[in-house]
C-alpha cells in the first residue's frame, strides 16, 4: 500500500496540465478546463523488490465540476484499482480537489493522489528548467521539468517536458516524460520510472499513463 501512495504521488494527474501557447521566444503554460469535462486515463505500474515483481493496473478519472477564469473544481476517483490481476479495496468513490489557473491545488479532501501543476508562473524557453516542491504522504523532495520540444501523437500536437525527482529524505530518484496537448492542456501521456529505497529494502518501478 505505502508503495502505490508514493507512486501515485509522484504519478502526475490531469491537473498537472495547462494551455502551452507561445510568447515570443518562450512558451507560457496555463490551466484551461471546461465544466463537464471528463478526462480517464489508464495506469500501468510494476514494480520489482526482493526478487518480486507488483503489478498494479487501475482507471484514473477526472470530472469538472466547476470552471472559473481564476480556479476549477474537479471531482477525483481512482477506479477499477487491482493488483497482479485481482482486484482491490484501494479505489475511492471520488474526492473533490480545487486547482487555480497554474493547477496549483487550492483545497483538496485527504487525497494522497493529488499534485499542483508542473507548470512555471513565467514563459519558459525551451531547455529551460523549472522545480516544484513535493512534501505529501510525508515524501519529500524535488520534482525538476525541463521543455525539450514537441512531437505528434495520435494525431495531436503535444509538448515534450522531461521531469526528474530527487529525495534524500525518502531515498527516491525518478526520471520521467509528460506529452501535453497544446491545444486544451491536457496530459496525452506520462511515464515514470523510479528507484526506491526503504530501509534495506530497494524497489524499481516504471508507471505509465494513457489517456483514454
Amino acid at each position: 500500500m505505502n508503495r502505490l501512495v508514493t507512486l501515485l504521488v509522484l504519478l502526475p494527474g490531469v491537473v498537472a496540465s495547462g494551455q502551452v501557447a507561445k510568447a515570443g521566444g518562450s512558451y507560457s503554460m496555463r490551466l484551461k478546463l471546461k465544466q463537464g469535462q471528463v478526462l480517464s486515463y489508464t495506469v500501468d505500474s510494476s514494480t520489482g523488490a526482493a526478487g518480486q515483481t507488483q503489478h498494479f493496473t487501475m482507471v484514473r478519472k477526472w470530472t469538472v465540476i466547476s470552471a472559473t477564469a481564476s480556479d476549477y473544481t474537479l471531482r477525483e476517483e481512482l477506479l477499477d484499482v487491482k493488483l497482479n490481476g485481482q482486484s482491490t479495496s484501494l479505489g475511492n468513490k471520488g474526492s473533490n480537489l480545487q486547482i487555480n489557473a497554474y493547477g496549483e491545488t487550492v483545497s483538496s479532501a485527504a487525497s494522497p493522489v493529488s499534485l499542483g501543476s508542473p507548470f512555471p508562473k513565467r514563459p519558459v524557453r525551451l531547455g529551460e528548467q523549472w522545480s516544484m516542491a513535493i512534501t505529501q504522504v510525508g515524501l519529500r523532495g524535488v520534482m525538476s521539468y525541463k521543455l525539450t520540444g514537441f512531437k505528434n501523437l495520435r494525431g495531436r500536437h503535444a509538448a515534450v517536458i522531461k521531469e526528474r525527482f530527487t529525495s534524500k529524505a525518502a531515498s527516491v530518484d525518478g526520471q520521467g516524460e509528460l506529452l501535453v496537448d497544446i491545444a486544451d492542456g491536457t496530459i496525452l501521456q506520462s511515464s515514470l520510472s523510479l528507484k526506491v529505497n526503504y530501509g534495506n529494502d530497494t524497489s524499481v518501478s516504471r508507471i505509465v499513463m494513457k489517456r483514454v
